[in-house]
């Protein structure tokens, strides 16, 4: 919500690829979907939720392959990238965006889908940086920091924590700004859980009241620029 902001003037989009094997679900996800996109603001014509994706089951056991993850993230972000460098060129990369944020290495809950998104995310930024020698990345990649568990539910609580180890942390200025620390107030809270409740009833189990009532993600979040080097011939 932070970042959708008319003061900050930035525009959003999302890349929400439904994973479903019968249509009838796909249909039951988009109408949770696009509902919950406006809570925060964000066009639902810039939901990006067409097509059926087998490759991408939602399961605590599988974990998604980073290449198709960057092929999707390419053909939404970057469709020069779909036919790939096969030499150095003097071109400089091109994308539709300059910042993509998703999970970090430890996928916020450790689940392995969110931790394949942060390994699809390093390949497509390491694609756009390959075989561009003297370019710099037109993509800003930022991660959303994993905490433990005991002060993943303390929620408003852990803003004390956070901003403490903000102030001790290594800091990076300029265009490209890290860690950054984002705040919710009352308000922006109760906007994101009716964006649960109300929009995105589909996916309100039990466990996830708990969630929206303690989490402090509801609160406090903060994201850390990662460092991506380009891709490597072999892979």
């Amino acid at each position: 919500m932070a970042l959708e902001r008319r003061a900050k003037r930035n525009w959003s989009r999302v890349a929400c690829r439904l994973v479903c094997e019968k249509r009838t679900m796909c249909s039951l996800s988009r109408a949770s979907v696009c509902p919950s996109l406006i809570f925060f603001s964000c066009p639902r014509k810039d939901a990006l939720t067409d097509g059926m994706y087998r490759d991408f089951p939602d399961s605590m056991t599988t974990a998604w392959s980073a290449q198709k993850i960057a092929s999707l993230l390419s053909s939404a972000f970057a469709p020069k990238l779909t036919k790939p460098m096969k030499s150095k060129s003097n071109e400089a990369p091109t994308a539709t965006i300059d910042v993509l944020i998703t999970f970090d290495k430890s996928g916020v809950s450790s689940h392995p889908n969110h931790i394949s998104l942060f390994h699809g995310a390093h390949h497509f930024i390491s694609q756009l940086a390959h075989n561009r020698p003297g370019w710099q990345c037109p993509v800003d990649l930022y991660t959303l920091t994993s905490i433990s568990i005991v002060r993943k539910y303390t929620s408003f609580l852990d803003s004390i924590f956070s901003i403490l180890a903000l102030m001790v942390k290594k800091k990076q200025m300029g265009e490209h700004p890290s860690p950054l620390l984002f705040m919710s107030g009352l308000g922006e809270v109760r906007t994101a859980q009716r964006a649960m409740t109300t929009a995105h009833k589909s996916q309100m189990r039990w466990f996830r009241w708990g969630w929206i009532a303690l989490s402090r993600y509801m609160i406090v979040n903060d994201l850390k620029l990662e460092k991506v080097v380009a891709l490597k011939h072999d892979e």
